[in-house]
C-alpha cells in the first residue's frame, strides 16, 4: 500500500485538474473495498476536485476508463497469498484456441525458481452482445480465468480493458508482487521474468521495453486524424518518457496511482502503454528499460527490426523475456514448441545496474 510520505513531493501540477465530461471516477473507486482512500483524500486536499472540461474536437475518439469492479468478475480467482507475478492478458474475443494455448504454456500458478506466476485473460464483450457474453461466460465458468471488460471489442478500446483489468487485480489480487500487460502475440519467458524482477524494487516499479521521450499535445488540425490523435484543444503539453512493447510491467501498488491520476487526465489516447506511461510520469514514476547490458528485454519477430535477425528463431538470444510480433496461431503455437523448456529456465546471468544505459539490441 502506498504512503502518504511518498506522495507530498510528486509533481502533480503538470496533470492538470481536469476530468472529461466530469465522468464520476471518483465515486466508482471509492466503492471498491481496497482502495487507499488515504492516498485519494491526499490529492483532494491538494488539489481539489477534478474539473470536467468538454472539447470541441468531434473528429478525434473519446472513450476515457471509467473502471468498476464488475459483479460478474467477482468470483475470478486466480490468485494465492505468494503470487510473485499476475500476467494479464487483453485479447479479443474470438482466440479462443490462443487462450488455449497460452493455458498451456503457462500453467494457472507455475512456479519458477520459487515464484508463483499467475495468468489472467481480460475480454471485452458489451452487455448487448447477449450470445457472445453466455459464450464468454461459459469459458469463464470452465476455465476461472477470465475478466469481462464490458465493452465491444475493437482494437481502439484495448485501454479501456486494461483499466478493468487493473481495477480487478487491485481488488482481487492484491497480495501480488508485480503485474502488468502481456501482449497474446509475444512468446514469455518465464524463467527470464523472475530472474529479472527479483532484481527491481517490489514498490513504485514500472518498467519494460523503453521507448524514448514523448510528448502529448494537442494536435495540428491540419494532419489527418488517427487513433492516437489528441484533441486540437487539449489544454496541456506533457513531455514524458514511455514505455511500450508487448510487455510492460508494475508493482502492484502502482495501480492506485494509475486510477487516481486517470480522474486528473483530461484525455485518453487509444493506446494503453502510451496512457500509462503518461500518467505515472506525471506523478513521478519514471520507467525502467528493464533488461541488462549484455540481454536485452525484448526483441521484434519481423523484418523491420534488426534488419530481420530474429525472424530466426535460433538468433532468438536465451537470457530473452519477450518475443514479440507472432500474428498466427499455427505459428505460434509452433514457437512454443520450439523453444520448449526454455520458457521456464533461466539463462540471464548477468546482473541488472540501473547506472548504465542499456544498448540497442542490434548492436549486441
Amino acid at each position: 500500500m502506498c504512503q502518504i510520505s511518498h506522495i507530498i513531493s510528486i509533481p502533480l501540477v503538470s496533470m492538470g485538474i481536469f476530468r472529461h465530461y466530469g465522468s464520476p471516477i471518483r465515486e466508482t473507486i471509492t466503492h471498491n473495498k481496497n482502495v487507499n482512500m488515504s492516498l485519494i483524500d491526499e490529492y483532494f486536499s491538494h488539489w481539489g476536485s477534478p474539473k470536467s472540461i468538454h472539447f470541441n474536437d468531434t473528429q478525434v475518439h473519446y472513450h476515457t476508463p471509467n473502471p468498476i469492479d464488475s459483479v460478474m468478475n467477482r468470483d475470478v480467482n486466480v490468485c494465492s497469498n505468494d503470487t510473485f507475478l499476475l500476467m494479464m492478458f487483453p485479447i479479443i474475443r474470438n482466440a479462443f484456441a490462443l487462450r488455449q494455448i497460452i493455458r498451456r504454456a503457462i500453467p494457472q500458478g507455475i512456479m519458477i525458481q520459487g515464484k508463483r506466476i499467475n495468468h489472467v485473460f481480460v475480454v471485452a464483450v458489451s452487455d448487448d452482445e447477449r450470445e457472445a457474453m453466455k459464450t464468454i461466460r461459459r469459458e469463464k465458468e470452465s476455465y476461472g480465468d477470465i475478466v469481462i471488460s464490458r465493452h465491444y471489442d475493437r482494437f481502439a478500446l484495448v485501454h479501456l480493458s486494461t483499466w478493468d483489468g487493473y481495477v480487478w487485480v487491485r481488488e482481487h489480487c492484491r497480495s501480488a508482487t508485480f503485474t502488468g500487460k502481456f501482449d497474446s502475440d509475444a512468446i514469455h519467458f518465464l524463467g527470464n521474468y523472475v530472474s529479472l524482477l527479483m532484481q527491481y524494487p517490489k514498490k513504485r516499479f514500472f518498467g519494460g521495453r523503453y521507448s524514448g521521450e514523448k510528448t502529448m499535445q494537442a494536435r495540428n488540425r491540419s494532419l489527418p486524424v488517427g487513433l492516437y490523435s489528441v484533441p486540437y484543444d487539449y489544454p496541456l503539453i506533457k513531455h514524458f518518457h514511455s514505455i511500450s512493447g508487448a510487455a510492460s510491467i508494475i508493482s502492484v501498488d502502482v495501480i492506485d496511482y494509475l486510477m487516481i491520476g486517470t480522474m486528473y487526465e483530461p484525455y485518453f489516447v487509444c493506446a494503453e502503454d502510451f496512457m500509462t506511461s503518461v500518467i505515472l510520469d506525471g506523478m513521478g514514476i519514471k520507467p525502467i528499460y528493464m533488461g541488462t547490458e549484455l540481454c536485452p528485454y525484448m526483441v521484434f519477430n519481423n523484418k523491420w527490426f534488426c534488419d530481420g535477425r530474429f525472424m530466426n528463431l535460433s538468433n532468438v538470444p536465451n537470457c530473452l523475456c519477450c518475443y514479440h510480433g507472432i500474428k498466427n496461431v499455427t505459428e505460434y503455437n509452433k514457437t512454443i514448441a520450439f523453444f520448449g523448456n526454455r520458457l521456464y529456465t533461466s539463462q540471464l546471468t548477468d546482473k541488472v545496474n540501473l547506472s548504465k544505459p542499456l544498448r540497442w539490441p542490434c548492436y549486441l
